[in-house]
């Protein structure tokens, strides 16, 4: 599998800028034949939005934006997609917005991977806004299976680590 890392440097807020930017990199990649091309943590409305997350206009403009990174992938030879971004939570209790790494094919949003490990040490308050994931679960990208994770939960699971050291 031939993967292409877009590694962007999104502006909160700025949605076109952002499309504009990831749209760019989703051509250079399938010129380059990728099967699939990454993008990062929240890359649809930038990094951290923090009490932007509150405004229902602000999380349906990152929805929007999702979707148009979608459509981008439809076509032959299009690479897949995985775009980090906001969405709202399907319950009605707790946080109302997740974390996500969507994985994008054939012009839709084929998986969600829900950010499980929320940071609030230093400059994060992650738990303050999102909902955190219950599990972690595989994708398949071009007959693949593919495991997400986001961010923190690459390293730090704690489910792993008996102890905090």
């Amino acid at each position: 599998m031939r993967i292409a890392l877009a590694q962007i440097n999104p502006t909160v807020g700025d949605f076109a800028g952002n499309l504009e930017r990831i749209t760019a990199f989703v051509e250079r990649a399938t010129a380059a034949q990728a099967d699939l091309v990454m993008f990062p943590e929240l890359a649809t409305c930038g990094y951290p939005p923090a009490d932007l997350l509150e405004k229902e206009s602000f999380v349906r403009k990152a929805e929007e934006t999702l979707a148009a990174v979608a459509a981008l992938t439809a076509g032959a030879g299009k690479p897949a997609v995985l775009c980090g971004s906001v969405m709202r939570c399907d319950n009605s209790r707790g946080k109302h917005v997740r974390n996500v790494a969507a994985m994008l094919a054939d012009g839709v949003v084929h998986s969600v991977q829900q950010k499980m490990l929320l940071p609030f040490y230093d400059v994060f308050d992650e738990q303050r806004y999102f909902e955190p994931g219950r599990e972690q679960s595989l994708t398949v990208v071009k007959g693949h299976a593919v495991a997400v994770s986001i961010c923190e939960d690459a390293w730090n699971d704690k489910m792993f680590w008996p102890r905090q050291l």
